[in-house]
Parts: C-alpha cells; sequence; structure tokens
C-alpha cells in the first residue's frame, strides 16, 4: 500500500505537449511516502525535470534534463524509477533500466518537412545519456549513451513516431 505527500512545482510553457516546437517546461516534485498514513513504507524521492524547445525556420532543438533521486536508497520496488524508451534512452527497451536514482540529458534536432494544420510531418535525431542506478552518483558517471532516428507525424488522432533507439553498447529499439 501507498500513502504518500507531495509538494510539486510545475512551469509548462511548450507550445505543444508531444512535438513541441517552443517553449519549455520544468517539473520540481518532493514525495515523502508515510506509514503513519498507511503505507508499507517510509521513503522520500525528489523528481526534476526541465527541457526546452527553439525553433528557426524548419529547423527545433530541444535540450533538457531529468534527474530523480530517493535520497537514503529505501524505496521499495514499486516505487524505483525506470528508464528507457523514446527520448526515455531511446535505445533500451520501454522501462529496462531500473533503480532508486535516474537521470538524463537530452538533445534532440528535428526537422518540419513543410506540413501545416492536420498533418505536419517531422524527421529527427536525439541524442541521451543517463542511467538509472542504486547510487546518485552513478547516474551520470556510469551513464549510457543512446541515441534516435525517427519520423513523426501529427496526425488527427495524436502524434505518430517511427523510428529506431541505439545504446552504445550495440543494442537497438524500434519504435
Amino acid at each position: 500500500d501507498g500513502a504518500d505527500v507531495l509538494v510539486n512545482f510545475q512551469y509548462d510553457r511548450f507550445d505543444n505537449r508531444y512535438i513541441p516546437s517552443s517553449g519549455s517546461t520544468a517539473v520540481l516534485t518532493y514525495l515523502t511516502s508515510e506509514q503513519s498514513l498507511g503505507a508499507d513504507a517510509h521513503f522520500t524521492q525528489i523528481l526534476s525535470n526541465w527541457f526546452t524547445a527553439w525553433t528557426t525556420g524548419p529547423h527545433t532543438l530541444i535540450g533538457g534534463v531529468r534527474y530523480n533521486t530517493t535520497l537514503h536508497n529505501d524505496a521499495p520496488v514499486y516505487a524505483l524509477f525506470r528508464v528507457g524508451g523514446l527520448f526515455n534512452l531511446s535505445g533500451l527497451q520501454e522501462d529496462e533500466l531500473v533503480g532508486q536514482n535516474a537521470g538524463m540529458v537530452l538533445t534532440s534536432y528535428r526537422y518540419n518537412f513543410g506540413g501545416k494544420g492536420l498533418f505536419p510531418a517531422y524527421g529527427g535525431i536525439s541524442v541521451e545519456y543517463g542511467n538509472a542506478t542504486e547510487h546518485p552518483q552513478d547516474v551520470f558517471d556510469n551513464g549510457i549513451l543512446n541515441g534516435s532516428l525517427y519520423f513523426a507525424y501529427t496526425s488527427p488522432l495524436g502524434p505518430l513516431y517511427w523510428g529506431v533507439g541505439f545504446a552504445e553498447d550495440g543494442r537497438r529499439a524500434y519504435f
């Protein structure tokens, strides 16, 4: 059972939630799970991220960082951080790595092929570096370099992505 108290600050000025062209988004969350409220375990976590997008003409750059930590490395298995998947260490399978601490830096370039209105299409590349680990210092000290090549399309039903992700050890993930 979980019973959490959290304090959350969120700033979101992205122009599009899924395929942003401008603006920034940032989140800072302090979470504590309390046995006095009915939780099975007591643990405290801090979750943070910041991403920003800039566009000029058909070119868009996106950059950002995510860092999540469990303060005393005592989170139960259901509260561990998971990484892997598109733009979250793209060369790994979805949620492939699990740890008390997780982080990532990302940079991405995207080109708009000229579609407007309901049917814009994009091609892009991303580079990501990070990990999920037991020790906070290992998140970036023992990070894994990842990247992706992708095609994105804004459909009336939502965003569609096709591509391939690469991890430094030769792994690939298709999405």
